[in-house]
């Protein structure tokens, strides 16, 4: 399992190329690739352990993602409002990874508005927030 960053002209071919073998994000509202990848090995976990909340494995990435158990306020961590680039997390080993990739910025004010988070320590709280899905 790998996480890019692409460019927004290349998702619709990703997409087509490769549905159901890949789940799709808002870079923006993420603060490291490292989250991502626990977001979707958390999503596929629940998913064979039958404790998932969403009922498509994309929906639940973003709710593990989000850190908000609402399917309405996780589904904004998607594709929905995407600008310049789009992130991807390719499920199948198998597939090639020769994908070009871009660099994001992370905006800390608004991965702080969008986790709802106020302290400074930004990551430990995102990662709270995703734990605390499962309670």
């Amino acid at each position: 399992m790998e996480a890019y960053i692409i460019p927004i002209k290349n998702l619709q071919r990703m997409i087509k190329r490769y549905n159901d073998k890949i789940l799709v994000f808002n870079p923006t509202y993420v603060y490291s690739k490292e989250q991502v990848l626990l977001a979707a090995t958390l999503a596929q976990r629940v998913f064979e352990n039958g404790h998932n909340v969403a009922k498509k494995l994309p929906i639940e990435f973003l709710i593990r993602l989000s850190g908000k158990k609402q399917i309405s306020k996780a589904v904004s961590f998607g594709i929905k409002e995407l600008r310049d680039a789009a992130g991807i997390v390719i499920l199948d080993d198998e597939i090639e990874k020769n994908v070009e990739e871009v660099e994001i910025i992370k905006d800390e004010s608004l991965l702080q508005k969008m986790y709802e988070i106020k302290g400074e320590n930004i990551e430990k709280e995102i990662y709270e927030k995703m734990a605390l899905i499962d309670l």
